[in-house]
């Protein structure tokens, strides 16, 4: 779920801009909607595991916050 998440999270750029939030925000709805993601224990566990991501200078949140953004951005 992680790599494929990846994946849409560069690809949503072309239609998001450059904006990190946006494109994970994007990624996570791409998710729901192709049934990667079908159950919100599914969107949880996934949550957990971006929480223990680092931020960066590009933009990219820290961990915990992104996983919160992420969970909201869900269409459940």
């Amino acid at each position: 779920t992680v790599a494929q998440w990846w994946f849409a999270h560069e690809c949503a750029h072309h239609n998001t801009g450059p904006n990190e939030t946006k494109a994970d925000c994007y990624a996570v709805q791409q998710l729901v909607r192709n049934g990667v993601i079908r159950h919100p224990e599914q969107l949880l566990s996934f949550s957990r595991e971006l929480a223990t991501l680092p931020g960066s200078p590009m933009g990219h949140l820290p961990g915990p916050y992104r996983a919160k953004n992420i969970v909201n951005c869900a269409l459940y």
